[in-house]
């Protein structure tokens, strides 16, 4: 059995909280606190402050000293390991707040 994610829209996805929303409303429920979807909902609502931004005054232009900063490796022949945060950190390890999310998924 295959299963196909369907992609829904912005206006989908607002139409679905909207009704969670009014179905809350009506019913009388109380959701209780999630520390994670509270923060959830903030980074969210930050993208969206951000996208709005952005479309009203546009992208900044590059300044001269970002594209100095550039210009340096333009020169360089050593080889820029980018990923090298990367390369110091345990990959093999879980970030508290994901082994949180795991553990309440198990539990369900």
């Amino acid at each position: 059995m295959k299963i196909e994610k369907e992609t829904l829209t912005q206006d989908q996805r607002i139409a679905i909280m909207r009704g969670v929303h009014q179905d809350v409303i009506a019913n009388g429920k109380i959701i209780a606190k999630n520390p994670l979807l509270d923060k959830f909902c903030e980074e969210l609502k930050e993208r969206h402050a951000t996208e709005d931004l952005v479309v009203e005054h546009g992208l900044l232009s590059a300044k001269a000293e970002d594209v100095e900063d550039e210009a340096e490796f333009l020169t360089t022949d050593k080889i820029v390991d980018f990923d090298s945060d990367e390369n110091e950190v345990d990959m093999e390890t879980i970030s508290p707040t994901m082994r949180e999310v795991s553990q309440s998924k198990k539990e369900r």
